[in-house]
């Protein structure tokens, strides 16, 4: 898929999720566009109750039964997948044509991948109809993972 599509689809699951929370009573920061953020995988900054939590937002527009968990981001740079690299507290992991969003910790996942051995798969990205860089990563079962929680975003408005 084009790094472009990507991103916008990407934006869509964050919008969502946003609308989401803010229509449950938290205060929601968007941090997707700041560097430090960025680089530490962070999207937002939500806040309850004098609770604090960072959220990462993963957006997957095919219906499956995985989760697609990035360990290698770019192989022309050998750089770690995000969920190495992510600092948020939670991941709000969004599929566009379910309207399903299952969330987990980062921290619980890795556990859950280092524990178990599952199908190895990797995307290519393009920019102007170029493969620019592959992602590597693992297929992790839903029915499996660790999930703290599952909402619909659209219908939970």
């Amino acid at each position: 898929m084009d790094f472009n599509s990507s991103n916008t689809i990407g934006k869509r699951g964050e919008h969502l999720t946003k609308q989401y929370l803010n229509n449950n009573g938290w205060l929601t920061v968007d941090t997707a566009g700041h560097k430090l953020f960025q680089q530490i995988d962070i999207d937002m900054v939500i806040e309850k109750n004098g609770t604090v939590y960072t959220v990462d937002v993963k957006t997957d527009r095919h219906v499956s039964k995985n989760f697609f968990i990035e360990t290698i981001s770019n192989d022309t740079k050998n750089t770690l997948g995000c969920i190495y690299v992510t600092k948020a507290d939670y991941w709000f992991y969004y599929f566009e044509d379910s309207d399903e969003c299952f969330i987990f910790k980062p921290a619980d996942m890795i556990k859950h991948i280092e524990a178990n051995s599952f199908k190895q798969v990797t995307h290519a990205t393009s920019i102007a109809g170029r493969n620019v860089y592959k992602s590597y990563g693992v297929l992790v079962p839903i029915n499996t993972a660790p999930i703290t929680q599952k909402i619909k975003l659209k219908h939970g408005l």
